[in-house]
């Protein structure tokens, strides 16, 4: 993982200890230690004092970019965007009784990060997910955005595809998923994430 190795560079540049650094951060040394080996990764707020205290940006202390300034994007308005709740919702409840819901097409949706980042993954609040909804030929490896009614969106990674399909959680707190082709289409959003973009502006 790149984080511990570019925190160690910089701190190294700065001629700093890795006491000195914890003092300036307000962490234990063995705090340090720890994300320089990556036994252990920080939090998003202490992503952030480290990315402001050594005057880089996310992207660049999680391997994203070697650019170390901030750069901040532009999406194309002209795609809609969400954020990570939906309407109250129940895909089939406009079907008349004993008929199939039709296969929705897919299309290209901007869905905003809220509550689930995931720092290991290099996705942060705020950042925009570019999703296609209603992918039809997931891979293994796919990132998955998917949401259920009333509940916030979760990110997972597809280690099996077809049917059953596998999804393994990139919060570690949540559990796999195991989805068949009909409970897929009974997801207010099954999407699979082609892009990220972070610092996005909404105006030129």
């Amino acid at each position: 993982m790149v984080l511990g190795q570019r925190i160690r560079q910089l701190r190294q540049e700065r001629h700093l200890t890795q006491t000195q650094l914890g003092q300036a951060l307000n962490l234990a040394e063995s705090t340090i230690s720890l994300y320089e080996s990556n036994h252990r990764a920080p939090d998003y707020n202490i992503l952030l004092q480290i990315a402001n205290y050594f005057e880089v940006s996310i992207d660049y202390l999680m391997g994203l970019t070697d650019v170390r300034g901030v750069m901040r994007y532009k999406y194309d308005e002209a795609t809609p965007a969400f954020l990570e709740t939906t309407p109250d919702i129940d895909p089939a409840q406009d079907e008349p009784a004993g008929k199939a819901a039709e296969p929705q097409a897919s299309r290209l949706v901007w869905h905003r990060v809220v509550h689930t980042a995931c720092p290991e993954e290099g996705i942060m609040p705020n950042d925009l997910l570019l999703i296609e909804t209603n992918p039809t030929d997931i891979q293994a490896g796919d990132k998955i955005l998917v949401q259920r009614v009333h509940k916030t969106a979760q990110l997972y990674r597809v280690t099996q595809a077809g049917d059953p399909m596998i999804l393994a959680p990139l919060d570690p707190r949540e559990k796999v998923e195991i989805l068949t082709r009909s409970s897929q289409k009974g997801l207010p959003v099954f999407s699979r994430v082609l892009e990220l973009r972070r610092l996005y502006t909404d105006q030129t």
